[in-house]
């Protein structure tokens, strides 16, 4: 059925192999790269693992993973709208659009690194800016727990390490103590995630031979230019997968659609507020090099690991990959001045339900029109 959206499901075939018995004796690994961290493939492993204990069918296997991914989720987003200081219903949105609904309910680790992101972020801000929270010990080894295991899944998360620097020094201690709580937990981080690379690959070997590697240090400025070039080229269906371009990229939403969903994420990141809460210029500044950082990381890992050689732009990036730093672009937007909705807040909530009524309603619509 990829790339052929005249094909549809045919729910005979669904029932028939729902009782398709397993052939646990013919294994092969030919899809899966042997340097992908299993971590983000926990839920879907607990799902397979019940289905094989009851002896189902692997159709039945995939459901359960898919099923148990989406628990996951749903616990990470939870959380994550609950510990944040700022911008509930922009999480809100953010999380329920439809590219990252879509994502999920699959078997994809791209659901564990959407909402372990918006975990690690909201978490930081919470730190940084809720007056009420006391940092202690433990609340930094989860923060720097949790980014290192979203860090060892999606290497170009390293980005969200940097969201430490937001908290006061004030509330960590003496600086030689904020010092140390940085650095010790990003050298951590990197050894964890050296010794996993190591574990499946000659990295010696890596770094002499990579010829995209040895460009990019030995030409930096020609290398900005081949991300330039590749915003210029794929930056409008960046922007499409960012908010929904679903299936095998063969399932876009209508354009209106997509144009409206982000007007609504910038509109209400302008006006959402919280009263106590001010993102003064120095932070905003530590977000927006998160920001920058984030997208150097985002080009970067592909370039150096997929791409072909001599090429002149990066291939193999979807706009799912922009959702955890395209949240700290929203970031940026945060602030005390525009007030559309300042004499009352609930409207907010009504904005953001019916947005995501008409954009999720449409999407099921797509979805259906697509399949079935």
């Amino acid at each position: 059925m990829a790339h052929h959206t005249k094909e549809k499901v045919r729910l005979n075939d669904v029932f028939s192999l729902l009782h398709l018995p397993l052939e646990d004796r013919i294994k092969s690994n030919d899809y899966f790269r042997n340097e992908l961290s299993p971590i983000a493939y926990i839920p879907q492993i607990l799902g397979i693992e019940l289905g094989k204990a009851f002896n189902l069918s692997p159709l039945i296997f995939m459901y359960l993973g898919r099923i148990m991914n989406l628990a996951a989720w749903i616990f990470l987003v939870f959380t994550a709208i609950k510990t944040t200081p700022i911008f509930k219903w922009l999480f809100c949105l953010l999380a329920l659009s439809p590219m990252s609904l879509f994502q999920s309910a699959s078997l994809s680790k791209d659901s564990f690194t959407i909402g372990a992101s918006f975990l690690v972020i909201s978490l930081s801000l919470q730190y940084a800016f809720d007056e009420t929270k006391t940092v202690r010990i433990r609340d930094l080894f989860l923060l720097f727990f949790l980014t290192t295991l979203v860090f060892i899944t999606k290497q170009y998360c390293f980005f969200l390490y940097l969201l430490f620097l937001l908290i006061p020094i004030r509330k960590i201690g003496s600086k030689k103590k904020y010092f140390a709580a940085f650095i010790l937990p990003i050298s951590l981080g990197v050894l964890a995630f050296v010794a996993w690379i190591s574990s499946t690959r000659d990295i010696s070997s890596f770094l002499h031979s990579n010829q995209q590697l040895h460009f990019i240090l030995t030409h930096p400025s020609q290398y900005t230019f081949v991300i330039l070039e590749t915003i210029l080229r794929e930056g409008k269906d960046y922007l499409e997968g960012f908010i929904g371009r679903l299936g095998w990229l063969d399932t876009p939403l209508p354009q209106f659609l997509r144009f409206f969903y982000g007007t609504m994420l910038v509109f209400i990141a302008l006006n959402e507020k919280a009263e106590r809460v001010v993102i003064g210029f120095k932070q905003k500044m530590i977000i927006f090099f998160a920001f920058i950082f984030g997208l150097l990381l985002l080009f970067t890992g592909p370039y150096l690991f997929w791409n072909p050689v001599g090429e002149s732009f990066v291939k193999f990036l979807q706009g799912r990959y922009f959702i955890p730093v395209g949240t700290l672009f929203f970031l940026l937007l945060y602030n005390q001045k525009i007030g559309f909705f300042r004499r009352n807040d609930r409207w907010i909530g009504m904005t953001v339900h019916m947005t995501l009524i008409l954009m999720l309603t449409s999407t099921s619509c797509v979805i259906f029109n697509r399949y079935y």
